[in-house]
């Protein structure tokens, strides 16, 4: 056993995860949507100029239409009191910074985003046109689409999906966000109308920006159950099998509003277990980032059943803003047969952003063979940027295969970049001739087998 006061050395290295960018921007470019419709929905409780009073769930087109263009019209009588479109925008990217850390404070990132729900029609056009030409960083770049479009789609839906598409074309996951918080807002404003345009684009058998047309019904569903949950859910039904898992993520991601989300555990009793439990999966995912220690209450209620599968995905996603308490929660709600697979899912999600505060944690683990795999998995994850404490990591493990294992991975890894380096770590590494000579051996070509004649 190595005793973690004697556990090997490890290198502090930052640097963002891609998954994790990508995982955080689809997301937050699904509730940038969300949040342009419900705070100018507060805004307009409050404004002499807005007097519609619509139920949630019943607005229909027209009443939907007066009221966006009595908050559009309140907008522009105050527009003489902004700066110029071109400053609101210098100043949002200058609240914003750089990188995928601001935007895990979300009281921030909004009040940064907050001017440009005022703008009105015409502004909201200066400002596309000013995002194109002038900003440059992606993640900031689908945040301002976000928030423009889906204010866009409050009076025009189709319109502001045809620029997305236009402007976005081929751009992955930042136009399948932008995607969703445009049809999800449209889904809010007119679910009938965008209802219509899905099963007319599914006809034509259109793609959408991550594949089939079924990439839409996750903002669309999402915009349905915020509206009304008992029609998202009749619509639900109605939908194929390859389509249904969408429509169910988009409906759970409407929970990130609590009133929402209350609705939606409510109506769980009523679905079929194998439809719960991909709600669950989808709403613990957004709960998890909004209100942690509530969603981890909730869980702590449900069944061991029901509870059991929710962990990984909660944890997965604490991990993101909080590593020490997402690894607290897989590992507590791990079973002994269960903890070498946690252990090394927690290495794996943690190591990659800082393996520094990953190797510590290790550390403190209690010792011994469970850690066997996340010690490789940590080996692995430093290799490029530490082979000599790669290395030392992959002695570590206690089991004699996996230990091997283990040192063939780091090699394999190493080689892929650089062969002649790869050697040099390997022979400077210590290794007994023989297991040096194995590790040697994982990597190298093999024979082509003799033909039998």
């Amino acid at each position: 056993m190595v005793p973690a006061a004697a556990a090997p050395k490890h290198t502090c290295f930052m640097k963002s995860s891609t998954t994790r960018v990508l995982i955080v921007c689809l997301w937050l470019a699904s509730v940038a949507g969300a949040y342009v419709v419900g705070r100018k929905g507060t805004e307009a409780t409050r404004s002499n100029a807005a007097r519609v009073t619509v139920t949630a769930g019943q607005k229909g087109r027209d009443g939907a239409s007066n009221e966006v263009e009595s908050r559009r019209t309140a907008a522009s009588d105050s527009k003489s009191e902004r700066p110029p479109v071109k400053d609101i925008i210098l100043q949002a990217r200058a609240a914003l910074g750089t990188g995928m850390s601001g935007f895990m404070n979300m009281r921030g990132m909004f009040k940064a985003l907050a001017p440009l729900t005022d703008l009105t029609d015409a502004e909201i056009q200066e400002a596309l046109a000013e995002v194109e030409q002038t900003v440059k960083e992606p993640q900031q770049k689908m945040m301002f689409y976000s928030m423009l479009l889906s204010q866009w789609a409050e009076t025009d839906g189709p319109a502001a999906l045809a620029y997305a598409k236009e402007k976005l074309q081929g751009q992955g996951p930042m136009m399948a966000g932008i995607t969703m918080s445009v049809v999800g807002t449209w889904a809010r404003r007119d679910p009938e109308a965008v209802w219509r345009w899905y099963l007319d684009a599914r006809e034509r058998g259109e793609r959408g920006p991550m594949g089939g047309t079924e990439g839409y019904l996750s903002g669309i569903f999402n915009g349905m159950a915020a509206s009304n949950i008992d029609a998202a859910f009749g619509r639900l039904a109605t939908l194929a099998d390859h389509e249904r898992q969408q429509a169910i993520n988009g409906i759970a991601m409407s929970g990130m509003d609590p009133r929402v989300r209350d609705g939606l555990l409510t109506r769980a009793a009523s679905l079929d277990a194998s439809t719960r439990g991909s709600l669950y999966q989808g709403l613990i995912g957004t709960w998890m980032m909004t209100d942690a220690d509530g969603a981890t209450k909730w869980m702590a209620t449900l069944p061991e059943d029901e509870r059991k599968p929710l962990v990984t995905t909660a944890g997965s996603t604490m991990m993101f803003m909080n590593p020490e308490k997402g690894a607290e929660l897989q590992i507590q709600n791990a079973t002994e047969k269960e903890l070498p697979q946690a252990y090394s899912r927690v290495v794996s999600q943690w190591a990659g952003r800082d393996p520094q505060a990953a190797g510590d944690w290790l550390n403190k683990q209690p010792q011994g063979p469970q850690l066997d795999d996340a010690r490789r998995s940590f080996a692995t994850a430093i290799a490029a940027r530490d082979p000599s404490g790669a290395f030392d990591w992959a002695k570590a493990v206690q089991d004699d295969a996996k230990r091997v294992a283990a040192y063939e991975q780091v090699y394999r890894t190493l080689n892929a970049k650089n062969p002649a380096s790869a050697s040099a770590a390997l022979d400077q590494a210590g290794l007994p001739a023989d297991v040096a000579a194995k590790v040697r051996e994982s990597v190298a070509p093999k024979a082509p087998e003799a033909t039998p004649k």
